[in-house]
């Protein structure tokens, strides 16, 4: 079982590793259009009546909301990332801290490396604002991690049966 989860977390960083370079390995038009197609599927869902708006008005509402629906896949992926490479580097250190510190500098070089990459592909750029973009995901995919095996932690370690008599007889003592 316990290896299982060590190569599904794994399986998983790589999974995710290859997605992101596969993204930024799509020329500038084939980027735009797959933007443009959430742009206005997140349109539908929020505007009232967006279909029935003139062609000009949806397209005009579908190319604002480009930057923030862009932006935010950006922080999003790279949360992942921060998040597998919590996990992942458990496997390899005891250290909180650690596996802390190892997902942000992971996280981050490959995010500068994934802009530097994209430096090379027709139409696309390199940005200092997407690294920090993304470095910011890591680190909030990170500090998740944090937190939810620290209440996996505490929810292993409370043994209900004992919390709850300690409750009862601290409620005797009052009345």
């Amino acid at each position: 079982m316990i290896k299982a989860k060590k190569y599904t977390i794994l399986i998983l960083l790589f999974l995710l590793l290859a997605f992101i370079f596969y993204m930024s390995a799509n020329p500038v038009d084939q980027s735009a259009q797959m933007s443009y197609e959430i742009d206005r599927w997140l349109c539908g869902l929020f505007v009232p009546d967006y279909e029935a708006l003139p062609y000009e008005s949806q397209t005009s509402l579908a190319i604002g909301l480009d930057f923030w629906v862009r932006k935010s896949a950006h922080f999003l992926e790279y949360a992942a990332l921060g998040a597998l490479v919590y996990f992942a580097a458990g496997l390899f250190l005891e250290s909180e801290r650690g596996r802390f510190l190892l997902s942000l500098c992971a996280g981050t070089v490959w995010a500068a490396t994934d802009e530097f990459h994209q430096y090379f592909v027709p139409g696309r750029s390199c940005e200092l604002r997407d690294v920090m973009i993304d470095a910011a995901g890591v680190l909030t995919g990170a500090a998740a991690a944090v937190v939810v095996k620290k209440y996996k932690n505490y929810k292993s370690n409370c043994d209900y049966r004992t919390i709850s008599a300690k409750s009862e007889k601290n409620t005797k003592g009052r009345e």
